[in-house]
């Protein structure tokens, strides 16, 4: 337990020491069968050197405690939050909380592509004022025990990494790095074996000892474990039925009548007491039996001796620079790319695989008949339709892999929007440049497309590449708006068909004048009149069939096709549109982002 000898302002290794409280907290939220209670007047404590330990029955409000305290759920349209939570005296609302504090989430959210050792020191680098950071983060790495697989990716789905205790170890790495005052995690024992949870409840109750106020959700742990805490806080329906030293809880639920049986896990015993078949409506005997615990444990509260020193309310949370924060986004971002083989083998082998369907079905394409006229103009559309897909698609699909990554670090202030936004931006722009050099000098001279100047060669992969950039705005605007593949998916399909039809080729000239503006809504209608401007303004059909009665037959497919835009206009209308679905996905984000840290 914590010292109970105080002085003006307490530092234990550069940390000062906090002693959390919450006062009468309740929380509801409104669902579409009502408002539904999730937290009902919870009072309780954590000072610093323990290891408090949350547990309770489905739907007790665990999580949505931890998140209060935390301050990451906030009172909004659909939460309603009363009470007040302190930290040594002071309204959290009132100081710079997040300096003070780290929080692990259930889920590992960490980039598979990175090793331990990557992960540890992205962080340190924005986030501490370490002078020598290599060393400090060295050192975390042999406290947490993964010196083994320090240089080991931290693996997905698509590659092998490292184990579920690793990983877990790594996420409170992440946080430990910046030395917080106070620790929230939120079930960092689920999914790991007996072994591997002793492990890390060893290394939370170590930080405990080192004066971090440590507070945790755990899921039913073993009895070894259950031994390791400090205190315990059991929950059930939004209420607190104990809170205690953990050593004292047996004999508390003795008192109420409720003795666990001998050579029983207490921890599965309290499980048991307080589960409940149907946490919306309770039956009278698990009423009852709630509000006697509720009872006894209000009985059984005592005042301790809390530390009362003010926080420094002006302190700021220590931030790296917009250029330091964009710098090393960049880095780890091109360092995904190269790694990660969905976005970097997958679709070079997509596209290597349209170059060659062109290769198969266009090479050596003539440039006199009607026929060759037909292929060409087929093929121009083909290249439109398959970049602006093949790039919109790696983005819809990767993107949302990241969001909750991005969210979690942008909560826990490792950087800010913008720069994390421009990051993605630059690497689209060399990773786009680097595929549309390849794939156009695969195609253009084996199709026998335009050669008439180097300007009209220039031209067709500037033109190229603005196609693949449309295509990865549009893919990271639907997965900034989207949280889920499958809806980002279904969204851009109902998006991207309509382009198509009224980009020109299946339909042009002789649209009913309601529908005419909808061309120039079209990303489609520009790459494919730019195209076609670039491919035939310098060259003319000339065997063209003729008609029964000797009247040759209109070979101009600008004519056709109803060509009249410039190819530089496009390109700047082009540019344009990437700019504006840019700005939204911006917007997208920005918003993503506010909404989710207002609760």
């Amino acid at each position: 337990m914590a010292d109970s000898c105080y002085l003006i302002e307490e530092v234990a290794g550069n940390k000062t020491l906090i002693d959390l409280a919450w006062n009468d907290i309740k929380c509801s939220v409104k669902t579409k069968q009502g408002t539904k209670q999730i937290l009902k007047g919870v009072t309780g404590h954590a000072l610093h050197g323990e290891f408090l330990v949350i547990m309770g029955s489905s739907g007790a409000g665990k999580t949505t405690l931890l998140n209060i305290l935390s301050n990451r759920l906030q009172n909004s349209k659909k939460v309603a939050i009363t009470g007040e939570v302190l930290a040594n005296s002071s309204p959290i609302s009132d100081i710079f909380y997040t300096n003070y504090i780290g929080y692990v989430t259930q889920e590992d959210t960490l980039i598979e592509t990175m090793t331990v050792y990557e992960c540890l020191m992205f962080v340190a680098r924005l986030k501490t004022t370490y002078i020598n950071k290599k060393a400090k983060v060295l050192e975390l790495i042999n406290l947490l025990k993964l010196d083994n697989c320090k240089n080991s990716y931290i693996g997905g789905p698509y590659m092998k990494g490292i184990s579920g205790g690793e990983k877990k170890r790594t996420s409170i790495g992440i946080e430990l790095i910046t030395n917080p005052s106070v620790l929230f995690l939120d079930e960092p024992t689920s999914g790991l074996d007996s072994y591997t949870a002793m492990i890390v409840c060893k290394l939370l109750l170590s930080e405990a000892n080192s004066g971090k106020t440590i507070i945790s959700t755990i899921h039913q742990p073993g009895s070894e474990i259950f031994h390791l805490f400090d205190k315990l806080m059991l929950m059930c329906d939004g209420q607190i039925v104990y809170h205690g030293l953990a050593k004292n809880s047996l004999n508390f639920f003795a008192q109420c009548g409720l003795a666990c049986p001998e050579h029983s896990n207490p921890a599965d015993y309290f499980m048991e007491v307080l589960y409940l078949a149907n946490s919306n409506e309770l039956s009278k005997e698990e009423l009852k039996r709630v509000e006697m615990l509720a009872e006894a444990n209000k009985k059984i509260q005592k005042n301790e001796p809390m530390l009362t020193v003010p926080l420094n309310i002006d302190e700021k949370v220590y931030k790296s620079g917009f250029f330091t924060q964009l710098y090393y986004l960049l880095g780890r971002s091109v360092m995904r790319m190269i790694r990660n083989p969905i976005l970097s083998v997958v679709r070079i082998a997509l596209l290597a695989v349209i170059a060659l369907m062109v290769l198969f079905f266009y090479y050596n394409m003539g440039q006199t008949g009607i026929q060759d006229m037909m292929n060409r103009n087929g093929l121009i559309f083909f290249n439109v339709a398959c970049l602006v897909f093949c790039n919109i698609l790696a983005c819809v699909l990767t993107f949302p892999t990241m969001r909750p990554i991005m969210i979690k670090e942008y909560q826990s202030n490792t950087y800010g929007v913008v720069p994390y936004f421009l990051a993605q931006c630059i690497t689209d722009v060399f990773a786009d440049l680097i595929q549309t050099l390849s794939y156009v000098s695969i195609i253009y001279w084996a199709v026998n497309f335009n050669t008439t100047s180097f300007k009209v060669v220039v031209e067709y992969y500037i033109m190229v590449y603005l196609e693949f950039y449309i295509g990865g705005s549009l893919g990271m605007l639907t997965g900034c708006v989207f949280d889920k593949p499958e809806l980002a998916l279904a969204s851009t399909s109902g998006l991207l068909f309509p382009f198509m039809y009224f980009a020109g080729f299946y339909r042009s000239g002789n649209l009913p004048k309601a529908f005419k503006w909808m061309e120039y809504t079209s990303p489609f209608f520009y790459v494919f009149q730019g195209c076609m401007k670039n491919q035939y303004e310098d060259f003319k059909i000339t065997d063209c069939y003729v008609n029964p009665i000797g009247q040759k037959l209109d070979c101009d497919p600008l004519d056709n096709f109803d060509i009249h835009l410039s190819v530089h206009f496009n390109m700047m209308i082009l540019a344009l549109l990437i700019v504006f679905y840019r700005t939204l996905a911006f917007i997208a984000m920005k918003v993503m982002c506010k909404h989710l840290k207002n609760g």
